[in-house]
């Protein structure tokens, strides 16, 4: 098992340095496919960019917050981000709205609009940012020197052995 442990470190190490994870070892796909997802970027980024503007304060308040708290055990990250998301996003989502709906004066109906407009691309931006990541991801891996990628696939193939070798169980 400690050897297991070490080659899953080296392998992690390596993966993090690259900027890649190892679904983009596993799942090689071909650049045409990458190269694909492109104009779906491009013709969502004007969404993506008004959902980011409308959820900033809600996205990124409970891990500001999180850390403002010194929160020193990795484990409850998230526990405590959604707990402190349960009371930012409505907080913010209220105050954002009621700020815009007096600046420009809306009626009942535009503010029930500007509400699901808050949800929806949010939604677009998480997913857009999302989509970049992995297209950034697999150009970066395509583009790696051949050595590179030989020593990540072997890496993976070395664990995946060694997996396979210490945690097969024999049946009766």
């Amino acid at each position: 098992l400690h050897i297991l442990e070490g080659v899953c470190l080296k392998y992690r190490y390596k993966l993090k340095k690259s900027h890649l994870q190892a679904r983009n070892i596993e799942n090689r796909k071909k650049l045409r496919f990458t190269l694909l997802k492109l104009p779906v970027l491009i013709i969502f980024f004007p969404v993506a960019t008004v959902g980011l503007f409308l959820n900033t304060l809600a996205f990124f308040s409970p891990v500001l917050i999180r850390k403002a708290l010194k929160v020193e055990f990795v484990g409850f990250y998230s526990s405590i981000q959604f707990a402190i998301g349960l009371i930012s996003f409505p907080l913010f989502y209220s105050l954002q709205t009621a700020l815009i709906a007096t600046l420009f004066s809306l009626n009942a109906l535009q503010i029930a609009t500007l509400i699901v407009a808050h949800l929806a691309t949010g939604y677009i931006a998480i997913k857009w940012h999302s989509l970049l990541k992995s297209i950034i991801a697999e150009l970066t891996y395509y583009f790696m020197p051949d050595l590179k990628r030989r020593s990540l696939r072997e890496i993976r193939a070395r664990i995946h052995s060694i997996s396979l070798k210490n945690f097969t169980y024999n049946q009766p």
